[in-house]
């Protein structure tokens, strides 16, 4: 069983079915799982604006009794939902400011991802869909048109594994395939640029497939499990581009009328790239989050759905967790952010997943920090976040001292095997989740020598 050697990392979150309305204190425990795993260092559990976080409940311990998974070889993905999620290729970051021969090479990144992606091949059983976290592509869309399209082929290439399986890849658009602040035509390109890649209408029409109509937010629903993928670029600022704007209404009201009636979810996963929040609804909005404005609606949106039980209401009725799978950070980041006073006990679980090609080291972080270490790097600019947290210098009106850190960049900023990877995500029947990130070099040592495969828990 692959429980052992997950050891004590493994993230646990709910198991509903053990779930109930008694007390706060109740659902909080159920919240954190049933699963004697938890990480070193436990994720807090975060009670509204107070910012107060109650002592985890998380325990260090080998499980007592693993959950059933069921492997049914006769249905596709049977009772158990694999998902893979490889965030941030970002083929052609590592050298984008190198010079001559060396600029927007792409080698190590691409090794990176396509290692991964036969990893992902290896697990049995095998994934149910992969998830590419955005920023495939690391040239700006409106720039040098010749790289955006040599790094879109190389995407295509090192997916070719996980597609010769017929495995369906749902993307989720990153700033640099969109552009931080995208135009009309940065939007209309990107659905034609992807479409083969990630958008096949075939895809997942076993699972009641549905795109937005004149979008590319798609939703689907596996079991009891629905799942979003939605457009976080057209939250990211306040846009003055009137045709954006009108893209972003469409989008909320999509996402409103997909989650108004959803029944016995148990629940609600969103794949988009740039998270809503880090730490707290109501954190400070940079470079690594959403607007206020556009947070606070569609947050509400979702709070709503999920606290509408379904009718008639079960006696063990809890609402669904609104589980948020990102990327953007290039870092691991995980929270547990519960609304204060809510008599229904919502609760949104943050996870933030590295990157598949290279990844940064923010501060004193080794490619894991708290959210609340994440909130205050996310709230900068770009450019400042970078300065003090990567070069870790000084910051001003006039930019970085030092103004260039080819050192510390290196040793901060990586695609390598002991630290580029991929998060797995399994979801059972039952309602129980289990999710870990791996790096490469984790995968390879647990390929089993006589079958060449990953088992996963069963």
């Amino acid at each position: 069983s692959m429980y052992l050697l997950l050891g004590l990392t493994v993230h646990t979150l709910v198991a509903l079915a053990s779930r109930n309305e008694r007390s706060r204190s109740c659902a909080l425990n159920a919240l954190k799982g049933d699963f004697d795993f938890a990480p070193a260092a436990a994720p807090a559990v975060h009670h509204g604006k107070s910012g107060e976080a109650e002592k985890s409940a998380f325990v260090q311990l080998a499980p007592a009794a693993a959950p059933a998974v069921h492997h049914d070889e006769g249905e596709k993905g049977g009772d158990t939902i694999v998902v893979v999620q490889l965030a941030d290729p970002q083929l052609g970051m590592l050298n984008q400011f190198a010079s001559g021969d060396l600029q927007n090479d792409f080698t190590e990144e691409a090794s990176m991802a396509g290692q991964l992606v036969e990893m992902a091949t290896k697990l049995d059983p095998q994934p149910t869909f992969l998830v590419l976290g955005g920023d495939m592509q690391n040239q700006w869309p409106n720039q040098d048109a010749d790289e955006g399209k040599r790094e879109r082929h190389a995407v295509e290439n090192f997916l070719a594994p996980i597609t010769n399986l017929n495995i369906p890849v749902v993307c989720t658009p990153g700033n640099h395939d969109l552009g931080d602040h995208p135009s009309a035509e940065d939007l209309s390109k990107y659905k034609v640029w992807w479409k083969n890649t990630c958008y096949n209408e075939v895809k997942l029409t076993d699972y009641s497939y549905e795109k937005a109509p004149d979008g590319v937010s798609e939703t689907w629903r596996i079991g009891k499990y629905l799942f979003l993928q939605i457009d976080s670029q057209l939250y990211y600022d306040n846009t003055e581009d009137a045709n954006v704007r009108a893209a972003r209404d469409r989008q909320t009201a999509w996402i409103n009328e997909t989650t108004s009636n959803i029944g016995e979810t148990q629940y609600i996963v969103i794949f988009t790239h740039i998270p809503p929040f880090m730490n707290s609804p109501d954190e400070a909005h940079g470079w690594a989050n959403w607007n206020t404005e556009d947070r606070r609606q569609v947050l509400s949106i979702l709070e709503k759905a999920a606290s509408h039980p379904p009718s008639p209401r079960p006696n063990t009725w809890s609402p669904p967790p609104i589980m948020w799978v990102c990327g953007h950070f290039h870092t691991n980041v995980f929270n547990i952010y519960e609304l204060p006073k809510s008599e229904e006990k919502i609760v949104h679980v943050i996870q933030v997943t590295s990157a598949a090609g290279t990844t940064m080291y923010w501060g004193e972080s080794q490619g894991t920090m708290t959210s609340q270490q994440a909130a205050a790097v996310a709230g900068k600019p770009i450019g400042q976040a970078f300065c003090e947290d990567i070069c870790r210098g000084a910051w001003s009106g006039a930019g970085c001292d030092p103004k260039f850190c080819p050192d510390a960049k290196n040793e901060r900023m990586k695609p390598i095997e002991d630290r580029s990877g991929m998060h797995i995500f399994v979801f059972n029947s039952m309602g129980k989740m289990i999710q870990k990130w791996f790096t490469l070099k984790d995968l390879k040592s647990l390929v089993k020598q006589d079958t060449g495969k990953i088992p996963l828990p069963g």
